[in-house]
């Protein structure tokens, strides 16, 4: 197999050659490394691709700001994977995950005030001794992609209208919310926890109440989330205040449009561009490709990634 040409036939003959592996790639990475044919299959396709393909896409991984003590701020991603990587193994694959825990990881988080989120929709604790999140290349399209492992960890920023499914799980300064609603959308459910009480929880099996507030939706509806938010008499619009000292007067806004029948959420102001503060950040939910400036939050760290092609 040969990278060099990277046109249609080549790379529907390697999707349709690798398909047990690609499917791998999107659902559990921790079948393809704890399965050796697969695993040495991987690590001998990169091989070749860097040998080949020398004009290799490439990742620039900055630390913007964290509450922990990370010792290391930035770090270089290539397709083979993290570059000087404590973890040798050139699979094209970096892991992220606790310091002092039986697996290897490639970037390690101190174990202290890490809030594991699954505790807020099902009240268990996952092991930390495997990765929490981790990037992968794409030999295919030449892409790299970011997916969390269960764990609830990683958080993307929002800079548009995002489009919202059903128990999507929100950050917004040290709140959470987590939007239900039913198959027509007539019911919208917000539950509001707070990160004091995840806290509290952290260390025990169960799960963690919540506010709840419950909206009926009859025709195009505004939701005002923030630390003061005011609905300027609109028949259409809720507000939502929530005591925390971090998010904005408005921090957010929820939208039901009628004739589509969807939901998405904005930050900041719902009627002009002024944005949040700390702004507003969404649960990634599968594969996620990286694009240039990409911008994530885990473990209380800040994290911007910038991509570029090795010269």
């Amino acid at each position: 197999m040969h990278f060099s040409n990277y046109n249609n036939n080549t790379q529907i003959n390697y999707l349709e050659n690798n398909k047990e592996f690609n499917n791998y790639f999107f659902t559990d990475i921790l079948k393809i490394i704890n399965t050796q044919i697969l695993h040495e299959k991987r690590i001998n396709e990169i091989e070749k691709y860097m040998q080949q393909k020398l004009n290799y896409p490439k990742l620039n991984l900055d630390l913007i700001s964290s509450s922990l003590n990370i010792e290391k701020t930035s770090y270089k991603i290539i397709p083979s994977g993290l570059v000087n990587s404590n973890r040798t193994i050139k699979d094209g694959i970096v892991f992220f995950g606790l310091e002092n825990v039986n697996f290897i990881n490639d970037i390690s988080f101190p174990i202290s005030e890490v809030i594991n989120t699954t505790y807020i929709t099902n009240g268990s604790n996952n092991s930390d001794n495997i990765p929490q999140f981790y990037i992968f290349f794409n030999i295919i399209n030449e892409s790299y992609y970011i997916k969390d492992i269960k764990k609830g960890i990683i958080f993307e920023k929002i800079n548009d209208y995002y489009e919202i499914n059903d128990n999507i799980l929100i950050n917004i300064g040290n709140s959470y919310l987590v939007v239900c609603f039913d198959e027509k959308k007539l019911v919208l459910i917000l539950k509001v926890f707070n990160l004091i009480s995840i806290r509290e929880k952290n260390n025990k099996n169960e799960k963690i109440k919540s506010n709840e507030f419950k909206i009926h939706n009859d025709q195009n509806t505004v939701i005002i989330i923030g630390r003061n938010a005011i609905n300027n008499n609109k028949n259409n619009n809720y507000c939502l205040n929530i005591d925390d000292l971090m998010l904005s007067r408005i921090q957010c806004c929820i939208i039901y449009n009628i004739k589509t029948n969807k939901i998405y959420i904005k930050d900041g102001e719902y009627e002009n561009n002024n944005s949040s503060t700390n702004g507003t950040w969404v649960y990634i939910l599968g594969a996620k490709k990286i694009e240039n400036k990409f911008q994530f939050k885990a473990n209380h760290s800040l994290f911007e990634i910038n991509l570029c092609r090795n010269e």
